[in-house]
């Protein structure tokens, strides 16, 4: 499978709590807009909290099935 579309990481920093929905605003705007031309999967490890609790399924999109299946096979132990 041949995977095109950018690769992003949007980072959020702020010090003020009371900041937090406008912050969180802007880097969802972000994502929304560039969206289009990211790719469908991406790095485990660039989940927000917020996503969904399937983290290695949205990584790795269409190819987690086989993946999983690989995995189950080659680590039963999940070691």
């Amino acid at each position: 499978m041949r995977v095109t579309g950018f690769n992003v990481l949007i980072l959020s920093q702020w010090l003020d709590p009371a900041e937090n929905d406008r912050h969180i605003a802007w880097a969802r705007d972000t994502y929304a807009a560039i969206q289009p031309y990211l790719a469908a999967t991406r790095y485990v490890n660039y989940r927000g909290g917020d996503e969904p609790a399937d983290g290695a399924a949205a990584a790795s999109g269409p190819n987690y099935a086989g993946r999983a299946g690989s995995k189950t096979t080659s680590h039963p132990a999940n070691l």
